[in-house]
């Protein structure tokens, strides 16, 4: 049998250690290889976020412990698939930064996965005050191939009304303008399910989020954008 070529660690913790070794190279050089700000902090979000649940093991485990635990590092490696496949081949690294960032350049991949060609958007709803679901799915009569969407991609902003003074709060990483491109979304988030669930904050209540979504496969190459699309965030 063939052993895995993958690049990702299997251990948790090695990933940990790829994954802070890339945080520091891309805090140097994100103007260097064009590195957006935003994927950077959301890099160190996962980071944060993983090590954190990895604290609490010590307190003992639990169901709810173990699937944070388990849905913490699923995001944090499809981000780093992502940050790979867009970052890291053009410019192109050279071989010795590869080596630095823990990424063997002479290894080979045994199996090709189809880049995504299809184009995904999704219907909103309004279950509940302060959220919105998202029912993904593919758009109409475009290119599906379900070996290549294992899932989707998907990216947010929220812009506050006009005349609302929230952009002082740089946690919260507010809109300043409705988007024009849907690489503007400060926010992202990969799940394979087919319904996503986004809970606000109560006092944004009546602000518009804007998204767009990408089909992804399973080593994180990306399809086309979908349309941008909006929803205002429901109140009581």
């Amino acid at each position: 049998m063939k052993k895995s070529t993958d690049w990702m660690p299997s251990s948790r913790y090695d990933i940990l250690e790829m994954a802070n070794l890339w945080l520091k190279a891309f805090e140097k050089h994100y103007v260097l290889w064009g590195v957006l700000n935003h994927d950077v902090a959301a890099l160190k979000s996962y980071i944060e976020e993983c090590e954190g649940n990895l604290a609490k093991v010590l307190g003992g485990r639990s169901d709810n412990l173990n699937f944070a635990i388990k849905t913490s590092f699923a995001d944090l490696k499809a981000h780093m698939r992502h940050m790979k496949k867009r970052y890291m081949h053009s410019p192109p690294l050279t071989r010795q930064q590869l080596y630095e960032l823990l990424l063997n350049p002479d290894r080979k991949a045994w199996s090709n996965v189809a880049t995504p060609e299809g184009i995904a958007t999704a219907d909103v709803g309004f279950e509940d005050p302060f959220m919105l679901t998202l029912k993904l799915r593919a758009i109409s009569n475009t290119a599906h191939d379900p070996r290549a969407d294992h899932g989707f991609r998907i990216y947010w902003g929220i812009l506050p009304p006009s005349g609302v003074n929230a952009l002082n709060d740089p946690s919260a990483k507010y809109l300043s303008h409705a988007p024009l491109e849907a690489a503007e979304l400060p926010h992202s988030i990969f799940c394979t399910r087919k319904k996503q669930k986004f809970t606000f904050r109560q006092s944004e209540a009546g602000y518009t989020v804007y998204f767009a979504i990408r089909f992804e496969n399973a080593k994180g190459g990306q399809g086309p954008w979908g349309p941008i699309f909006k929803a205002v965030i429901p109140g009581y």
